[in-house]
């Protein structure tokens, strides 16, 4: 093949070319972006006073991403077996494989960028004998470029082993996979991000060890407003990077409370959503302001730009309060349901005894009923009541109904010793095999008093050789 390209779609975060790269591969299939949101919602910067590298903090983000088969290899590997690098990385092209490595951009004509520095390539044409780049090449921004083949041998070969930070050559693909957007997961990042938590303290991961004495989430907006005072007293240089993390972070959280507000995570709150937009307007006005007196190398801006980061700082606290106040961490589950105060039995069980038949009342969704494996049909689900109960609703919800759902069932009632059908579905259709929550509802023709309700299961979806319930309701 003459022309090969690999698809790639705009990042939401352009700051770094190493989150860059990687999002514009996975960012062009929209079930990547849940996962998107969950990953950028925490800062960190190192303990050096003088190093303004404030990021994400999205620890081994390329090596942990669940959309992208990930390879590494020792850059020895390409100058022993490829006759050129450009050979190597149209092989690696040819297999669906993205590359990124460190290089020498000082071969490279439009790079701003002197000695080593990042490389992503997406694809190549073999008549012009280019390559298709990408990387924040020019003045920060993260934009596409072609690089020529000799250009690129220059500055794969011109790069020193000590300046490989990389340790090699990075390879990935993407791959199809389902994320499970957790709420509870979302709350808990949130409040560490407003307390700053010391995630480096708490994992002790090896290759992140360097970073324990850093600033993690609100507290960096400290080592900015320090930046700030050793620029007006000259012992520091203009660096425009860390207000433009800023303005991306609240991008991100603009972002994630519109998206929860959708998914029924957090209830309507308009006021919420526009406290989000100011904020990513303040922040926008911090990184344009700090620009401003890049340009022009003056300090005078200075005691306006610290104003605006306390303003800034002050809003998000209240922002990140109301949020975490609000998330509902939980499928909302209507009051009142009878099952809750029943005996739940099954005729066959499964040997997970944290998902036994008394899930099936569990408020929380997340412990679902699981069926013995290789179900043998019809199996019943009972629940018994003391005292008579008047019946008319019953729900159900499911998680993977396509894989694991009831499709067939029965419903019957015990009135004066006999039981009676109340109910029936066949051939049930779920719309989703995902985290995605389902509910069949059914609704009886006319109150029933009894003791018992009980469900005969007569076919399911088996693929994992098993079916789940998350949740069974029982209403008046």
């Amino acid at each position: 093949m003459s022309i090969v390209t690999l698809p790639v779609a705009k990042p939401m975060i352009t700051c770094y070319p190493y989150f860059s790269n990687l999002l514009s591969v996975i960012q062009n299939h929209a079930c990547t972006y849940p996962w998107v949101l969950d990953q950028f919602l925490s800062l960190e910067m190192p303990a050096d006073p003088l190093d303004m590298r404030l990021s994400f903090h999205t620890s081994l983000f390329w090596k942990s991403c669940p959309f992208v088969h990930y390879e590494r290899l020792d850059r020895q590997w390409v100058t022993r077996k490829w006759n050129s690098a450009a050979e190597f990385v149209m092989e690696c092209l040819n297999n669906g494989k993205y590359v990124y490595m460190l290089v020498n951009h000082s071969h490279i004509g439009f790079s701003n960028h002197s000695g080593r520095h990042d490389l992503f390539i997406y694809g190549y044409h073999l008549e012009e004998k280019k390559l298709y780049v990408a990387d924040n090449f020019k003045d920060g921004r993260y934009s596409l470029e072609e690089l020529e083949f000799a250009a690129f041998e220059l500055a794969f070969e011109q790069l020193s082993p000590q300046d490989d930070w990389l340790n090699g050559i990075e390879l990935i693909a993407y791959r199809e996979r389902l994320h499970w957007f957790d709420p509870r997961v979302i709350k808990r990042k949130l409040i560490q991000y407003r307390d700053s938590y010391n995630f480096c303290e708490a994992q002790r991961i090896a290759s992140e060890y360097y970073k324990i004495n850093g600033s993690f989430g609100l507290a960096v907006y400290d080592k900015l407003l320090y930046h700030l005072d050793l620029l007006q007293q000259g012992k520091s240089t203009f660096d425009v990077r860390p207000f433009h993390v800023i303005y991306e972070h609240k991008q991100v959280l603009e972002a994630l409370t519109k998206y929860m507000g959708k998914q029924g995570h957090l209830p309507f709150l308009p006021e919420l959503t526009e406290q989000c937009a100011r904020l990513t307007a303040i922040a926008l006005s911090v990184r344009n302001l700090y620009l401003k007196s890049v340009v022009t190398a003056s300090i005078l801006r200075l005691p306006d730009l610290k104003d605006k980061i306390a303003e800034l700082r002050a809003m998000e606290t209240v922002v990140l309060n109301k949020l975490i106040e609000q998330i509902r961490t939980e499928e909302w589950i209507e009051p009142g349901n009878l099952a809750e105060h029943s005996s739940i039995n099954a005729s066959s069980i499964s040997l997970y005894l944290q998902y036994s038949p008394a899930q099936l009342s569990n408020p929380d969704i997340e412990y679902p009923y699981y069926s013995p494996s290789a179900p043998e049909f019809p199996l019943d689900l009972s629940f018994a009541w003391e005292q008579p109960q008047s019946v008319r609703r019953i729900l159900i919800k499911t998680r993977f109904g396509q894989s694991i759902g009831v499709t067939d069932y029965e419903i019957y009632g015990l009135q004066a010793g006999e039981w009676l059908l109340l109910a029936e579905r066949h051939c049930t259709n779920y719309q989703y095999n995902n985290y995605v929550v389902e509910t069949i509802q059914i609704h009886l023709d006319a109150p029933f008093r009894t003791t018992q309700i009980r469900f005969k299961i007569l076919k399911a979806n088996t693929a994992w050789n098993r079916f789940e319930i998350n949740w069974i309701g029982i209403y008046e």
